[in-house]
């Protein structure tokens, strides 16, 4: 029998310009939606996991009956760590600050 290896090395990556916009956003969680992208399922499907609480959420009392799933835990599940995450960060700081806006802000052209 071949070797099935682990979940999370079979688990398809989620596309750049969604995880870039998780990873930027300052909220905790991320929509139900969201996450149904991230995993690559139906939003029905996210739903399904999110009532049987297959998918990380804060604590009933935290947000009463708001459904967000926590980031971090669901980034981990996706096989997204940390160390991927200050990486991400890098990137995107040094597209932020090479774009025509930064220019604008800076108050000067280039």
């Amino acid at each position: 029998m071949p070797n099935q290896g682990s979940a999370a090395e079979a688990a398809p990556k989620p596309p750049f310009s969604l995880l870039r916009k998780v990873v930027q956003s300052d909220c905790l969680t991320v929509t139900i939606e969201e996450a149904a992208q991230l995993l690559g399922i139906s939003v029905d499907k996210a739903y399904d996991l999110y009532h049987r609480g297959k998918l990380p959420q804060p604590p009933e009392h935290f947000l009463g009956r708001r459904m967000v799933v926590l980031k971090m835990p669901l980034l981990r599940l996706l096989g997204v760590e940390i160390q991927d995450l200050r990486g991400l960060l890098t990137i995107l700081a040094a597209d932020i600050a090479s774009s025509p806006a930064a220019d604008v802000v800076a108050g000067g052209e280039r």
